[in-house]
């Protein structure tokens, strides 16, 4: 799979990606390897979707971790 190839070659364990609207502010793909984001609460005013965020809390050398904030 394209996506494990990816996050070994570059020693990571999660990709986000942001600009696509997701009804609930974030979604998860890839058993929680692949995030998409999206912060834009009622995109257009038309989508009634939520806005989601990604806080990071504290890092460890390469290792973060981070909170999911999402609100409507």
């Amino acid at each position: 799979m394209f996506l494990n190839d990816l996050t070994e070659q570059h020693c990571c364990e999660m990709i986000v990606r942001a600009h696509e609207c997701v009804m609930d502010g974030f979604e998860r793909f890839a058993q929680g390897h692949l995030i998409t984001l999206f912060s834009a609460t009622n995109y257009c005013g038309t989508a009634n979707n939520a806005g989601g965020e990604i806080i990071p809390l504290w890092v460890f050398g390469l290792h973060a971790v981070m909170s999911l904030l999402v609100w409507r």
